[in-house]
């Protein structure tokens, strides 16, 4: 395990053992007890839940034969698990899906329409909302989150208010964060929505602040102003001696560190870990270990980096023969961008903002990235290893979404989802039995950074009218059959109007209270 990361360590290792205490299992007005209780979820299964940020489908190894990264953990854990091919993000941006995968319900049911959140937004789950780490927590559970959150935390101001956040129904502008009392607890994040343990930042690594957060208080002190350092908002709050390339190192010393300290503490209690990485999103900046090691520039190495981590996760779990009794998933929270990212004053070459590709496709041969409607922008690998349960080297076909985490989670530890809970979640865990899915119909909704929308149904994807562009483009409805195109090149809406049709209503009813 590296150390030597910027962050001096002592500063954040510890985690008391009363964070890591069994929490009384609480039940919801009228539901009855689980057959799984806390004395009996003791023998649940322990869960990983590794994200990357914009890692695409083309970017691992076992997802794409051409691809220019070596990513040989990932592809271990692919061997000795299962590599699903139809999973989905529930948006094309990363704040949308965060929520979703953590609630069970789509991001745009909530006040977040479109686009993103920023690091002082308002906390954007609901104080009432079931996550999934809160609902194992009340099923005996410890639970941390470590990474990039990304969901609004709660800040409050030098004045003693609860600003300054933007309106998004206005598009203001992002507060810079000078106007932030740090000294002052966080009100709202990870602790507040079931996980006993927070380290990590506020939203993207381009985003202000510029600070490592521990529960609810800031490691530091940001008062320094950012300086033209790669990509970022320069002159925004950071801790001196800040270093971009350091996110990544110290994410994964703290998950290790949990593990082991759990295992010490309570060797008996299941954990759940949510380990939201901020790899490979910009600024791509790699730490000095992987640099140059893959063939696709500084983006590629810092997938590199994101594999580096999963590995150093899986190897911990074999030291502490926790493997057979883990469940590890792999996934990210949406598609990628096609290449390199330039520095300051020189972002736009060709047009194109994202630069360099090295003749590597990102997002596989997907239609479009992130941000976007189409495949590449919501399509992304998803790698799932339970011993005992997942047979090796398997693959599945199921259509999948990453909102279908709670009910799955819920099904494996043999628990129900509170009355209300989880609305758009359907558990894959027959999938990941080598079964056939309960519900081949199923559909699934899409959105865009825009707010666009699109529904998935079997073969046929049914692209929602929006707005025409700046340039007058056509955005009107599209009908896509990604069995005969998978490269969406071609609309048929013409050729099958009731598809189409039927299609339309589904997304109506879906977007229906």
């Amino acid at each position: 395990m590296m150390r030597g990361c910027f962050l001096p360590w002592q500063a954040v290792r510890v985690i008391t053992l009363a964070t890591l205490a069994i929490q009384p299992c609480k039940l919801t007005p009228g539901e009855e007890p689980a057959k799984t209780s806390v004395e009996s979820a003791g023998n649940g299964p322990n869960m990983v839940l590794i994200m990357a940020d914009d890692m695409g489908f083309g970017d691992v190894g076992c997802y794409n034969a051409d691809s220019k990264i070596p990513t040989p953990w990932m592809d271990k854990l692919a061997r000795q698990g299962m590599r699903f091919t139809d999973a989905h993000t529930p948006s094309s941006v990363c704040s949308p899906t965060r929520y979703g995968l953590l609630t069970g319900r789509y991001c745009w049911r909530s006040r977040l329409k479109r686009a993103v959140l920023w690091g002082f937004d308002h906390p954007l789950i609901e104080p009432d909302r079931e996550t999934v780490a809160s609902l194992l927590k009340r099923h005996g559970y410890a639970t941390a989150c470590i990474g990039k959150w990304h969901l609004g935390l709660g800040w409050t101001t030098l004045d003693g208010n609860r600003g300054p956040w933007p309106d998004r129904s206005r598009n203001e502008p992002h507060d810079a964060g000078w106007g932030i009392d740090y000294r002052k607890p966080l009100r709202g994040g990870p602790n507040r929505l079931g996980f006993d343990y927070f380290f990590g930042i506020a939203a993207s690594n381009n985003m202000p602040p510029y600070c490592f957060i521990k529960n609810d208080q800031v490691v530091g002190e940001p008062n320094v102003k950012k300086h033209p350092l790669h990509y970022g908002n320069t002159g925004a709050p950071m801790v001196a001696g800040w270093d971009d390339s350091q996110y990544g190192p110290n994410f994964t010393e703290q998950a290790v560190d949990f593990i082991e300290r759990h295992h010490a503490a309570a060797p008996n209690q299941p954990f759940f870990l949510y380990l939201p990485s901020q790899a490979p999103h910009r600024p791509c900046v790699p730490p000095g270990f992987v640099q140059g090691k893959s063939r696709a520039g500084r983006r590629g190495d810092m997938v590199v980096e994101f594999d580096w981590t999963v590995g150093q996760i899986m190897k911990v779990l074999d030291q502490l023969k926790l493997a057979d009794e883990t469940i590890v998933m792999v996934t990210s929270d949406n598609g990628a961008t096609p290449g390199d990212t330039f520095p300051p004053g020189s972002m736009k070459r060709n047009g194109n903002i994202h630069g360099e590709t090295f003749g590597h496709k990102s997002c596989g041969d997907w239609r479009g990235y992130k941000s976007q409607i189409w495949e590449g922008g919501h399509r992304v690998p998803l790698i799932v290893r339970w011993p005992g349960q997942v047979g090796q080297a398997q693959t599945s076909d199921a259509l999948v979404c990453l909102t279908d985490l709670m009910a799955t989670v819920a099904a494996a530890v043999g628990v129900p989802v509170p009355e209300g809970a989880g609305p758009d979640s359907v558990s894959f865990l027959p999938a990941l039995q080598g079964k056939a899915p309960a519900d081949r119909d199923r559909t699934l909704v899409m959105h865009d950074y825009a707010g666009r929308f699109a529904i998935r149904r079997g073969d046929w994807k049914f692209v929602a009218a929006a707005a025409p562009n700046a340039r007058g483009n056509d955005r009107g409805r599209l009908l896509f059959n990604l069995r005969d195109d998978p490269s969406e090149s071609t609309n048929v809406l013409d050729e099958y109007p009731a598809v189409a049709q039927q299609l339309a209503t589904l997304l109506a009813q879906t977007q229906s209270p």
